[in-house]
């Protein structure tokens, strides 16, 4: 699956490609329900909160802007001086360090042993389940972000000087060791999540976090936001 979305980013714009993280979402409350006999309202709440996800993920693509990017080192840059691009990374890097913090905090409150927390504040349980699942959507999100970023260089720097510049390239080396450390810490915050929780908890709260990280790189570092119709933007937003 890792593959498949990757690939896809060759291929169309993060915007585009982001609501479609939110079939994680549907897929898990299937396999949680009938694998491991998590309970799931079909016809209830559950249903057609599931229904209105599925809605939102069709109008996303339907609106979203049908641009591809491709940057040189130079180009890409440029685009990392930009406000939007500086806005996103503070905007992702406040997110992180505040779910990171939430969880640390909690864990240190209870001695590592979520059962411990009294069941009068039940609710920092629940913040705890839930900064496990957002924390993984946050690596996650920028992760891809990453991804598109690599796939634009490569692309722009075979362009601009063929195989030679995307072997010769400094940027591109540098942020592929990022995204493999966000590969990599999502992975350990999943598991970590899914061993203290259920996984309709953390691979929902994984899923829509995800998706709007993945959004905001889009909109906001690769600038698709020029590129929204009016029809597009209404509809991307409802």
């Amino acid at each position: 699956a890792g593959i498949s979305k990757s690939l896809a980013l060759f291929f169309a714009s993060q915007t585009m490609l982001a609501p479609l993280q939110l079939f994680l979402f549907l897929f898990n409350a299937i396999f949680a329900n009938v694998l491991n006999q998590e309970p799931f309202n079909w016809f209830g709440l559950d249903g057609l909160a599931t229904f209105l996800v599925m809605t939102g993920v069709v109008m996303g693509v339907w609106g979203a802007p049908k641009v591809n990017h491709q940057y040189s080192d130079e180009q890409m840059i440029e685009l990392m001086s930009h406000s939007s691009f500086i806005s996103f990374s503070s905007v992702a890097s406040f997110f992180i360090i505040a779910l990171y913090s939430a969880k640390y905090f909690i864990l240190s409150y209870c001695d590592g042993h979520p059962q411990n927390i009294p069941q009068e504040k039940g609710y920092l349980r629940t913040i705890l389940n839930m900064s496990y699942g957002s924390l993984a959507g946050a690596f996650g999100g920028v992760n891809v972000t990453l991804t598109k970023t690599v796939f634009a260089l490569m692309v722009g720097q075979y362009q601009e000087d063929g195989l030679r510049g995307v072997i010769y390239s400094p940027l591109c080396y540098i942020v592929t060791s990022i995204l493999i450390s966000t590969y990599i810490l999502q992975v350990i915050v999943t598991v970590n999540g899914l061993e203290v929780a259920s996984a309709i908890i953390v691979i929902s709260a994984q899923a829509v976090t995800e998706e709007v990280v993945v959004t905001l790189g889009g909109i906001l570092y690769f600038e698709d936001y020029m590129y929204f119709t009016v029809v597009g933007w209404g509809i991307f937003m409802a």
